[in-house]
């Protein structure tokens, strides 16, 4: 009976604020005949739903209890608007005491983040990670992206800082983050994109509770519904939004987070690298005989604006690079590149940057290394080189705080629209210490790579292995203990000795 009081009530009220005063998202979403025709029209599904709500630090202090006992089963709790630590992002205060408090009253709960393209995608992600404690807990639903604007960007801009946001928190959680959108703003911003229809739809449309609504083209089904703005709840002063789960409190908690599984190629839960490795991968450190840290590697950051950055696959060290234009000055600089690097062991290394020479057009590229608490700057042509192409050679300390770093600012103009390159760097170890005689000859099997010959600046030794490691190089140590390449030279040494042994006493014989 309660129940039923609520959805009269949550009806009669959204009604009245139908009539009154359209919501600020949709109010040109009014169906038509016409429209009610169109595939990307949804009826209510009927009784199959579940009541939950999204709030923010707008609705204030919220008693959870009394929001549990009207009848709400979920929440989704706001992380912040856009990137806090840019000066027009916010952090929501009310978060860690909303997020805390409602699941203490028995909600489900599912953290979600107004996304502003125009901010720093990956910080953005980050922040929500960070809330998150860089998991997901069994039981919650998965976080959410909340797309509503377009900072200004072209359709593409913003597909693409989309994706960027998505493919963070998704490989750092390993569930499907939920789209939050309208049909009209999806269509306005994005020019209908499809590239996320696989990703489950939360869908804001402000109508009657019994529906129809108005779902983005690119889907063509949905799991949360966004009704009303204007709803009242037990617990909360003042509005708050209203949402629909598509489908009973079973599915609902069957759509949740389950239980995390170390191997599935997913971090969630309690897993962490300590536990399970394989699926929570951190920034590696660089091991004695030295590594290539990738633009693909968690060791790699690109920063700045994202409306500047290009990816490309298929091109570049394993198949992936970054690129941006070049500018004249500093102050014009909007995107930068950091590889960090944390050392297992102190020494001397070489440092070079791969170049694909379908894409590396500067030739003032200005390489930043920062190594046992100094910096230094080299300029380098990227197209010298396609291939590895060397920076220099470094001594590095045992530990972090250590980088190399390229920016966008060259000193080319902006006009001449010259491409800058971000792939890997390859560290090499030069004065790694031999063991009984030899060269460290472990095959790289630590992850690494071997160390290459003093003069060999350019790995021309033979270049990766299929598994897409480098080669060891050829010592040229006739006493080596290397069972790599050439490891049978003296073997084959006293063969031949045997051979000319034996055709000499043949001859003597004849």
């Amino acid at each position: 009976m309660i129940q039923n009081w609520m959805s009269v009530r949550r009806t009669v009220v959204v009604l009245l604020f139908v009539i009154a005063l359209p919501g600020c998202m949709d109010q040109g979403d009014d169906p038509s005949l016409e429209q009610l025709s169109r595939p990307h029209w949804s009826a209510y599904p009927g009784t199959n739903t579940v009541d939950g709500i999204d709030v923010s630090y707008w609705q204030g202090i919220i008693n959870w209890d009394q929001v549990a006992g009207d009848g709400i089963v979920y929440a989704f709790i706001r992380v912040s608007d856009g990137d806090p630590s840019n000066a027009n992002g916010v952090a929501d205060s009310q978060f860690d005491e909303n997020w805390s408090h409602a699941r203490a009253a028995g909600l489900i709960v599912g953290a979600y983040q107004f996304f502003r393209p125009n901010q720093d995608v990956i910080a953005q992600a980050n922040f929500l990670l960070s809330k998150l404690g860089g998991a997901v807990t069994s039981g919650d639903l998965p976080p959410v992206i909340d797309v509503e604007v377009n900072g200004g960007l072209s359709d593409s801009q913003v597909v693409s800082a989309i994706q960027q946001w998505i493919d963070r928190v998704e490989g750092q959680l390993g569930v499907q983050p939920i789209v939050y959108t309208s049909a009209s703003l999806w269509s306005q911003y994005t020019d209908n994109s499809a590239a996320f229809a696989d990703y489950p739809l939360w869908v804001a449309h402000y109508t009657s509770p019994s529906g129809p609504f108005w779902v983005p083209d690119a889907w063509s089904n949905w799991e949360f519904w966004q009704y009303s703005s204007s709803g009242s709840v037990a617990g909360i002063s003042g509005n708050v939004d209203m949402d629909f789960f598509n489908g009973d409190r079973t599915a609902l908690v069957a759509f949740t987070v389950g239980d995390p599984v170390c191997g599935d190629g997913y971090c969630t839960g309690d897993e962490d690298h300590a536990s399970c490795p394989q699926d929570c991968p951190v920034c590696e450190n660089i091991p004695a005989a030295g590594r290539i840290v990738d633009d693909s590697d968690l060791c790699f950051e690109a920063g700045g604006d994202p409306r500047w950055w290009r990816h490309v696959q298929d091109a570049g060290w394993d198949n992936t690079l970054l690129w941006t234009h070049t500018v004249a000055t500093a102050d014009q600089m909007d995107n930068y590149g950091v590889w960090q690097t944390n050392f297992d062991q102190a020494g001397r290394y070489r440092v070079e940057a791969y170049m694909d020479a379908a894409y590396a057009q500067s030739k003032q590229a200005r390489y930043q290394v920062r190594h046992v608490g100094t910096e230094e700057m080299v300029v380098l042509d990227q197209t010298g080189t396609d291939g590895w192409a060397v920076v220099g050679e470094f001594d590095f300390a045992a530990g972090g705080d250590q980088w190399i770093r390229l920016e966008d600012y060259s000193g080319e103009p902006l006009s001449d629209n010259i491409q800058i390159v971000f792939d890997a760097v390859r560290l090499t170890r030069l004065d790694l210490p031999q063991q009984d005689g030899g060269v460290d000859g472990d095959g790289g099997s630590d992850g690494g790579i071997e160390p290459l010959d003093a003069g060999d600046a350019t790995g021309s030794d033979g270049g990766a292995d299929q598994d897409g490691q480098v080669r060891p190089p050829k010592t040229g140590g006739g006493c080596s203990c290397n069972t790599g390449h050439g490891a049978g030279a003296p073997w084959i040494g006293l063969w031949l000795l045997a051979l000319i042994g034996l055709s000499w006493r043949h001859k003597r014989r004849g």
